[in-house]
């Protein structure tokens, strides 16, 4: 199991690339059977794996985790790291997963509807060319002509986005947004947290008075111990929603100076595989709004990045 949080978080592997590595290598799962992405999603959402135990899975409600009996095989780090990667991608997981030269995918919008851009492949029509594909992005309205949109050219999109950000005048100001929006999303946690955190007190108010009732002699033990169940099962569930909020805020370590991510982007892009371009634009971007101009007497047009929405 460790082998899968290693190939998701550190590799930048998909699920359904993981999946396919583990398949090829006849590893099977516990049931002896195929790997999928869907059993890929479990895995690296089972808390069993870091010492904890589930309850009431299917009772939203009263669902819960507590610290099991059992010794955790991956450490706390990787398992939280694999969620905070896989809430990222679950925000902007397209309905067609990307291949692995799709990594624009789910993050381009056209700029005339702002309707979503989805990969268009077509066979190259360079002999010479390395890709057997050409490789596009068409607004999805497009089809139904509620858009006349172009379609985008990767390439292009690519050399566009590098044009982008060798031209931001002010990245001092975008930085400012960028921590401004961090400091509202840790105002958001805290007053979930708080809110939480005053459920609980409620809770043990409540937990007194049934106790009360029952030395009194006011409740039979069969209807305080209904009572108690009851209580303890909404404290857990609480507890567990605290943890997740907790946790998500530790993890959740903001994208850091623009400065040092257009520098990496710049010096790194042309360097990393598909994968890890991929794994660095769900991290860094949630958001490109792009338009390709048409210019008169020619077939292509010229693409250029209107506005950048940073995680």
């Amino acid at each position: 199991m460790r082998s899968i949080f290693d190939m998701y978080v550190n590799q930048g592997m998909s699920m359904s690339a993981v999946a396919k590595s583990l398949n090829a290598q006849n590893i099977p799962t516990k049931h002896n059977s195929f790997w999928t992405s869907g059993a890929i999603l479990n895995t690296l959402r089972n808390c069993n794996y870091i010492g904890y135990v589930r309850y009431c899975m299917y009772t939203p409600e009263r669902r819960f985790e507590t610290e099991g009996l059992h010794e955790a095989i991956i450490s706390e780090e990787l398992f939280n790291a694999a969620q905070v990667l896989r809430e990222k991608q679950s925000r902007i997981a397209p309905t067609k997963k990307p291949n692995e030269n799709n990594y624009f995918n789910g993050l381009v919008y056209c700029h005339k509807c702002g309707a979503r851009l989805q990969p268009n492949n077509i066979p190259s029509r360079k002999k010479d060319s390395k890709d057997k594909y050409e490789h596009n992005y068409v607004c999805v309205r497009k089809s139904n002509r509620a858009c006349d949109a172009m379609q985008v050219s990767r390439n292009k999109l690519e050399a566009a986005l590098l044009d982008y950000f060798s031209n931001i005048e002010d990245i001092d100001a975008l930085d400012k947004i960028n921590m401004e929006e961090q400091q509202q999303q840790a105002r958001d946690y805290a007053e979930q947290i708080q809110a939480l955190q005053n459920k609980l007190k409620q809770l043990d108010t409540k937990d007194k008075e049934v106790m009360s009732l029952f030395i009194d002699n006011h409740l039979d033990f069969e209807a305080y111990r209904n009572m108690k169940g009851k209580l303890d099962n909404d404290r857990a569930f609480i507890n567990s929603e605290l943890a997740k909020l907790t946790e998500y805020e530790t993890t959740e370590t903001p994208t850091g100076n623009l400065k040092e991510i257009i520098a990496d982007f710049r010096n790194n892009w042309e360097h990393l595989t598909s994968a890890e371009k991929r794994l660095f634009l769900t991290n860094v971007i949630k958001k490109i709004v792009v338009k390709n101009e048409r210019q008169e007497g020619k077939f292509r047009g010229t693409t250029s990045i209107v506005h950048i929405d940073f995680n």
